[in-house]
């Protein structure tokens, strides 16, 4: 078999590897070998280009050798591989040997590989120009600037971080991180079976992980199937924290706060209506349409534009009563309007009346219209839905009682201003004793040394 430049490729062999300067040569990559799972990960499908973790392809990627000049501004070019994948350069750390194309999107490439040193599977995502819009620039910001403190495991890890060879032209960023073969979209529109033990334990992920992301007031603002990823134990990570903030307690209640947040179909119904101060709350609606996802296998409120969106929440859990004196009370004309075609087809007994009683109950109480009824996180985990848990909850209150979650806090905003010399300068104003105590302890970060640790 032939390349694009005449290099052969043997399928079944180690990729061949010169030992000279700034040379790496390989010949193929190996398409890796099926595990046994409890989901049949290889009957899952999606049509989605732009997944993030697509399923695993049926063929094995081409790749041929590159040459590096001593004058790349990274000294260290001895220490990195070139891939040539999907017809994109791709370069990473000598550590990882690329072993399959993942998926490919706008976005750039993502790539399945192995760190030779450790043996650990990881994905590595090329992201293409990703300063060529502020919004990407702000999305790649906050992602990095969370995960790199966020520790927990349900929460999708940055191994590595750094940019292509260059630092003066950075055209494209490289982020490392731990491999997860689906996601929860996948499996839910899979032809594979779900059980309830089986939603149990990753809906309890789900919500221990928010409870950690919560409990150091950031709200991940994003949730959905897609950005759940999942393996072949059911073991879930969250995933995907480009639009994910943190607030302090002032700032509960500002209406100025981003309202086009959360994929529409998972948006709660404070957003939908603009009702701008919104909580912690929009993340627990979130999770209960993704929970009404995993027991009917289909997304509950699918519809092409918000009104119809909205139409259908007050078919399921709507009423003029419940409008009466709460923040929506100002949208009474929709409402209203609402009642006159609202279908009892989609009543809430009508669709999940098949499903447990303890199901049920956690699904109506995190599918209130009015946030400040809609049940917390630390409740729902202690709601009889969870009933074999009860020792894993205790841990969590423990590891919460333990831990400082005020210092994760502090640490979040020290990387604001230690992230650019000139960020805080832009960005915030010197107007506490905490933030000027802030800015004489924060170090100027270079972008490249979150992947030297």
């Amino acid at each position: 078999m032939e390349t694009n430049s005449g290099a052969k490729t043997h399928t079944n062999e180690e990729s061949s590897i010169k030992a000279e300067p700034h040379f790496v040569s390989v010949d193929s990559i190996e398409e890796a070998k099926p595990t046994t799972s409890k989901f049949d990960t290889k009957s899952v499908k999606s049509d989605d280009a732009d997944m993030r973790f697509p399923r695993t392809p049926s063929f094995s990627d081409r790749c041929k050798s590159y040459v590096f000049s001593d004058k790349d501004e990274l000294s260290n070019t001895t220490y990195l591989h070139s891939y040539l994948v999907k017809g994109k350069m791709f370069i990473v750390p000598k550590r990882y040997k690329i072993t399959q194309t993942l998926g490919q999107g706008s976005y750039g490439i993502v790539c399945k590989a192995l760190n030779t040193e450790t043996r650990e599977q990881v994905a590595i995502k090329k992201i293409l120009n990703p300063f060529k819009f502020p919004e990407s620039i702000l999305r790649i910001l906050r992602e990095v600037r969370l995960l790199k403190f966020l520790n927990h495991e349900n929460i999708i890890q940055i191994r590595d971080l750094s940019p292509a060879v260059s630092m003066k032209s950075i055209e494209s960023i490289y982020v490392t991180t731990d491999y997860m073969p689906s996601d929860l979209m996948q499996i839910i529109h899979s032809s594979n079976p779900l059980a309830e033990e089986q939603i149990v334990f990753i809906l309890f992920q789900i919500l221990s992980a928010l409870k950690y992301l919560h409990s150091a007031n950031i709200l991940h603002r994003d949730l959905k199937p897609s950005n759940i990823l999942i393996n072949e134990d059911c073991e879930v990570k969250l995933c995907d924290f480009g639009l994910a903030r943190a607030i302090d307690e002032s700032e509960k209640n500002n209406t100025d706060l981003t309202i086009y947040v959360t994929t529409r179909i998972y948006r709660a119904p404070e957003l939908l209506f603009l009702i701008g101060n919104y909580t912690q709350a929009i993340d627990v609606w979130s999770v209960g349409c993704i929970f009404a996802e995993m027991l009917i296998r289909r997304p509950l409120f699918a519809c092409p534009d918000h009104m119809k969106i909205a139409q259908k929440i007050y078919d399921l859990v709507g009423s003029i009563e419940e409008i009466k004196g709460s923040d929506f009370e100002s949208r009474m004309s929709y409402f209203q309007s609402f009642e006159k075609k609202k279908d009892p087809n989609q009543s809430f007994d009508n669709i999940f009346g098949a499903f447990s009683d303890t199901a049920k109950d956690l699904l109506s109480k995190m599918l209130v219209l009015d946030p400040s009824k809609r049940i917390t996180i630390d409740d729902a985990l202690n709601h009889p839905y969870f009933e074999d848990y009860k020792e894993e909850i205790e841990e969590l209150e423990n590891c919460e009682k333990n831990s400082d979650s005020t210092k994760l806090k502090q640490e979040i905003v020290r990387e604001i201003f230690s992230f650019s010399k000139n960020i805080d300068e832009v960005t915030y104003k010197a107007t506490t004793a905490e933030y000027k105590a802030l800015k004489k302890a924060s170090k100027v970060h270079h972008f490249i040394s979150f992947a030297k640790k």
